[in-house]
């Protein structure tokens, strides 16, 4: 029954795990495919966070009320070119800055990626490349820091705490 107490026969809860519903381009939400139904986000809408997270995308009628912490603008790719560099950044809707995604341009643990107010010139840690559909599968659709050579956006390594970090990986 409506307003009722919640129970397994009479409610329906929706379990994030079981894909990224509308997430992607429409929403500005960038899904993990390793982990379908997580997208990048800054935690807790605080840009002060010492890294960004996979947390269940988040679910909208409306695509543009997504919260601004899993709302991303990256380089676009265009025509026939496979991949587009620059930055990806977010606008904190709470002070109107953006804030770019920043690498730490390093692997191990406690190198998590971060954001960080945008400057006038980026710097290699603020840059990424976006590919889209390559000729290899195994490099389709990744997402590279400006490192040399340039290491990969995803959640940390699974048998490392805490989990949901993100982290740059060779």
């Amino acid at each position: 029954t409506c307003n009722g107490g919640k129970d397994n026969v009479q409610n329906w809860t929706l379990d994030p795990s079981v894909g990224a519903g509308a997430a992607g381009p429409a929403t500005g939400e960038l899904v993990n495919f390793s982990q379908f139904g997580r997208c990048l986000d800054v935690a807790n809408f605080v840009v002060t966070s010492p890294s960004m997270i996979a947390y269940p995308c988040k679910q909208a009628p409306d695509p543009t009320n997504v919260g601004w912490n899993q709302r991303w603008t990256v380089p676009m790719l265009t025509g026939s070119n496979t991949s587009a560099t620059g930055s990806i950044l977010t606008n904190d809707l709470t002070d109107g800055n953006d804030y770019c995604l920043t690498s730490p341009q390093a692997v191990g643990y406690g190198n998590w990626v971060t954001v960080t107010k945008c400057p006038n010139t980026l710097p290699a840690s603020m840059e990424w490349t976006v590919y889209g559909k390559t000729s290899t599968y195994a490099t389709s659709y990744e997402i590279t820091d400006g490192s040399s050579p340039g290491l990969c956006l995803q959640p940390s390594d699974p048998n490392s705490m805490p989990t949901d970090m993100f982290d740059a990986a060779n």
